[in-house]
């Protein structure tokens, strides 16, 4: 599994790349990593790892060294030193969060149970006793160093690391359909993009969202996605009770407010209003194309969306009238049970409840956005729950 971390560079961070005349086995580490075919940038400070952290968005994986100290060795650590180094690099590995989603190995001179005691106290949250939970590997340095001790070590927490693995191999198969499918857009056109861009103007609609829209077609169609290893994505993992199948569940379902672009409208659309009710939007999107003009150069959409009203369903109401032991949630005719709006409880929208509202009046107040329906139908037992 080890050859699933060659694609793309790694970052290094340690403080000994700035020091003359070092000795630190964080040398040895970064020999074994290019000897490996991976190409390292190295850092020798938080500040300057952070200065470039934008350019991060598709590396391999970080190595970060958990002292990093910037002066001088003759000083005395003290405990309030160690407590703002853990904060310092706390506030980093929470900034490359928002960057990218990448393996981040803390290789340190220090006992591992020292520097993961200190990342717990500060962060608790970025660290899982449970390794499969982790997206963080702790080891000392000293002992990555014999023979191919180094790799063996990441192998072995990446097949036990489902999120990991499962990540590695959909980046292989994604990053190469891109590169394939941008090369063969080149050579049909160096100017597709114009020719897509004048297509969709004439067409009236949003020409950004479509020409991204169609490159998300190009290049899910060109992947080729090799199949993933049942054992390794199963592994030991056992979930945590109704919370993990039910936060996957939303994840899949819903998208959040902060990455809906403001003016694109689709039905789906959640909004909640003052007194707590939700409205569902279920006007076709080739209708509320914002700012969209007619041949005489008016606007084409008259602001309005169509709306379902939604209400909570009690857990009890919902399995007696709405649940199946065998096919999960039972449709009405006259309405659409939804899981997960925002408090994650069960709403029931109502078909005869159709209203309209202009869109400028609700543009604050959508929360989500109701994806279209899965592949897979959700678990039965995720409903079987009392509350």
């Amino acid at each position: 599994m080890a050859s699933a971390l060659t694609k793309g560079f790694a970052v290094i961070i340690d403080d000994d790349f700035g020091k003359e005349n070092s000795d630190d086995l964080i040398f040895e580490i970064v020999k074994k990593i290019e000897e490996y075919g991976i190409p390292v940038y190295k850092c020798d400070s938080l500040a300057r790892a952070t200065k470039f952290a934008q350019n991060f968005t598709e590396i391999n994986f970080i190595v970060l060294d958990w002292r990093l100290y910037q002066f001088n060795e003759n000083v005395t650590v003290t405990e309030e030193i160690k407590q703002d180094n853990a904060k310092q690099n706390v506030k980093f590995l929470n900034q490359l969060k928002k960057i990218c989603f990448a393996p981040v190995f803390l290789f340190s001179s220090e006992d591992e149970k020292d520097v993961i005691a200190e990342l717990k106290a500060v962060a608790p949250e970025l660290y899982n006793d449970d390794m499969q939970r982790n997206f963080i590997f702790v080891r000392k340095k000293e002992a990555l160093v014999k023979g191919n001790k180094l790799f063996e070590e990441i192998s072995g927490w990446i097949e036990k690391n489902p999120t990991i693995y499962t990540l590695k191999k959909w980046e292989e198969s994604f990053l190469r359909s891109k590169n394939d499918s941008f090369w063969m857009l080149f050579e049909r056109s160096p100017v597709w993009p114009s020719i897509l861009w004048n297509s969709f103007e004439r067409d009236s609609v949003d020409e950004s969202y479509n020409i991204y829209e169609q490159l998300y077609r190009i290049v899910e169609g060109r992947a080729l996605r090799s199949p993933l290893d049942k054992s390794l994505v199963l592994g030991t993992a056992i979930p945590s009770g109704n919370n993990d199948i039910m936060g996957v569940i939303r994840a899949t379902m819903f998208v959040e407010v902060g990455n809906i672009q403001t003016d694109d409208i689709q039905p789906g659309d959640i909004y909640k209003m003052e007194d707590g009710t939700y409205l569902i939007n279920v006007r076709p999107v080739c209708d509320t194309v914002y700012n969209r003009k007619n041949k005489d150069g008016k606007n084409a959409f008259d602001g309005d969306l169509y709306l379902l009203k939604g209400t909570r369903i009690g857990a009890e109401e919902f399995e007696d009238k709405h649940f199946d032991k065998t096919y999960g949630i039972k449709q009405p005719v006259n309405a659409y049970v939804v899981y997960g709006v925002e408090d994650a409880s069960f709403y029931r929208f109502q078909f005869k409840k159709l209203i309209t509202k202009k869109f400028d009046e609700l543009r604050t107040k959508r929360i989500q956005r109701l994806l279209p329906p899965p592949y897979y139908f959700p678990p039965t037992e995720l409903f079987g729950i009392r509350r």
